[in-house]
Parts: C-alpha cells; structure tokens; sequence
C-alpha cells in the first residue's frame, strides 16, 4: 500500500471489516455445539523513517484466536480418554475355557452371538506338521476369536 492518509484510512477500514466478519461468524455460530467464540488482534503498523522521524502507518490484523477454557478442553479430553478405554475392555474381554478345545467353544459362543457376530478359531500346529499344512506355529494352545458389534 502507498503512504498518507488514504493508505491509513485504508489499513483501518480493512481491520475494522475483518472484526465485522468475525463479529457475523460469532453471531451466526452461537448455537453451535462445540464452537469457541473467534477474537480479532490487532497490533500497529510498523513506522515509517523519514527525515523528521518515524510516522505511524496505522494498524493491522495480527492473527484471529479462539476463546477457549484450557482447564474444560483437558477435562473433555481426559473424560473421553477414559470413556474409550473403557469400551476397549469391554469389548474385549478374555476367558480362558479349560478342558474343551476351541471348536466345542465355538458351538457354545455361537447362540449368544447377534447377526454380526463372528467367530475365528485359532489351532495350533501339531509337532510333526510341517509349514504350510495348516496350524499356526506360533500358537502354544487353540485360540477362540470372539467379535461381536451390537
């Protein structure tokens, strides 16, 4: 922008507008959930050198921030953390059947099971079986795989 009073007035205008536009975006925002009221910062524009000294140049937008309460946010996000980890125990839950191997497991878990439900079984390799003939080598003992999505 060039120097004098229209460059000032001109700086001044435009500030002034982008507090407007926020002011609007805050009004029209305010019954939404979630949403943190948007601030304007302002600063000075820096001087002008000349013989005599420096001039103001006026103002400008710095930056736009958010209105927002650290202590609620962390609380929020804290409440959330915990309200995940505890559906993850949920709905992962492990009971180790004795005595039956996985497939007799499998016909017992299958009625309780809604429309969704899966189940995947787990063997393990057999000493003398060899790779690629089926069994999982890494498994010690038969695994029962319960997924179920309500």
């Amino acid at each position: 922008m060039g120097s004098g009073i229209f460059a000032l007035s001109t700086r001044a205008m435009f500030a002034n507008q982008a507090m407007l536009d926020t002011t609007a975006h805050n009004i029209s925002n305010v019954n939404t959930p979630g949403y943190s009221r948007q601030k304007v910062e302002l600063s000075t524009e820096g001087g002008m050198y000349t013989g005599a000294g420096f001039f103001g140049r006026g103002v400008k937008v710095t930056t736009i921030t958010r209105s927002t309460n650290e202590f609620l946010i962390k609380s929020a996000n804290e409440a959330s953390a915990t309200a995940s980890a505890d559906k993850t125990r949920l709905d992962r839950d492990t009971i180790t059947l004795y005595y039956i191997n996985s497939e007799e497991a499998g016909k017992l878990a299958k009625p309780l099971l809604s429309e969704m439900g899966q189940i995947g079984i787990t063997t393990a390799a057999a000493k003398d079986t060899k790779a690629g003939d089926g069994g999982n080598s890494l498994a010690i003992r038969d695994m029962l795989v319960v997924s179920d999505y309500p």
